[in-house]
């Protein structure tokens, strides 16, 4: 049986707060390894691949630059060569807000008004940028609120995958000013749903690891949990996952993540490098777009 696999690429800044340091250039490094990484997926497969992008274009991006669409600016051949590939292109937002009186950003979880000024500022300049509305959605720090999906579903959004089922809620790992900490998701479905009261918005789950201990930025510092499969996490862990996860029979598709700014860190393009040897290995896997994986899913 094939099994259709969604690879989420996060295109976003380099650092993720100190941007008077950051550029995108982590995003070009990205993009070579992630040709490499196509080209021998293809061959191995003998079908073609699709990835899938999801773009930053929120009032943190708009407040740091001045212009909300800097990707346009920053990374020129790769959004050529995405539409090149024909691959799909979502939208991913952050709730970043700006303290004028600390001097700081932080995460502003309970502003509704915030939340909803975030995701239909990002909406309106995605359609802008690339000519078209998005279907696809992605929320930064896996935040979900009830408030969040009647949004998504007004503004024509088809797909959210921001939910990481399996993992348990907590703080931003380098947000101690957050206004609310992030939801628990061990109880989740880890197939795809429809949004109860929302129809037409599927939500559709990132898959997760086996329980392993990792190391947590809070006491006790070591917790056995499971975590989301991105690439740029201890190979052991997540080679093990994919190789048990592809035998699962199952329509869900396989879904795995990587913010691409992180292969400008030695440590985290080891641990992807070492992970995409793997994956053109992996047995009867169909590397889709969000739509064409749900088409197969609703078959």
């Amino acid at each position: 049986m094939i099994r259709h696999c969604l690879f989420l690429i996060d295109v976003e800044p380099d650092l993720r707060k100190n941007f008077q340091d950051s550029g995108w250039g982590g995003n070009e490094l990205a993009l070579d390894h992630l040709t490499t990484l196509r080209h021998r997926l293809e061959q191995r497969s003998g079908r073609p691949v699709n990835f899938n992008w999801f773009f930053r274009l929120d009032p943190q991006i708009q407040t740091v630059w001045g212009r909300a669409d800097q990707v346009t600016q920053s990374l020129p051949d790769l959004l050529d060569q995405v539409e090149v590939w024909g691959d799909h292109r979502g939208l991913h937002c952050h709730l970043w807000r700006w303290d004028d009186t600390h001097q700081r950003w932080f995460n502003d979880f309970t502003d509704k008004a915030w939340e909803a000024h975030c995701v239909r500022s990002s909406f309106a300049n995605f359609e802008r940028a690339f000519g078209s509305p998005p279907t696809t959605f992605r929320m930064g720090e896996r935040w979900m609120s009830d408030t969040l999906p009647p949004l998504l579903r007004e503004l024509g959004i088809r797909y959210d995958l921001s939910i990481e089922s399996g993992i348990p809620g907590g703080p931003v790992f380098d947000d101690p000013y957050a206004t609310a900490l992030l939801p628990d998701f061990t109880s989740c479905p880890t197939d795809p749903w429809d949004a109860e009261g929302n129809p037409g918005l599927t939500m559709i789950p990132t898959t997760a690891s086996s329980p392993h201990w990792i190391r947590i930025y809070r006491f006790p510092y070591l917790q056995r949990q499971r975590v989301s499969l991105n690439l740029v996490l201890h190979p052991s862990i997540v080679i093990q996952s994919l190789q048990a996860e592809i035998r699962r029979d199952t329509r869900s598709p396989l879904v795995i993540v990587l913010r691409a700014a992180d292969l400008a860190q030695p440590w985290a393009l080891a641990n992807f490098l070492r992970v995409a040897e793997l994956l053109p290995s992996l047995p009867n896997c169909q590397w889709d777009s969000v739509e064409a994986a749900m088409r197969h899913f609703y078959q």
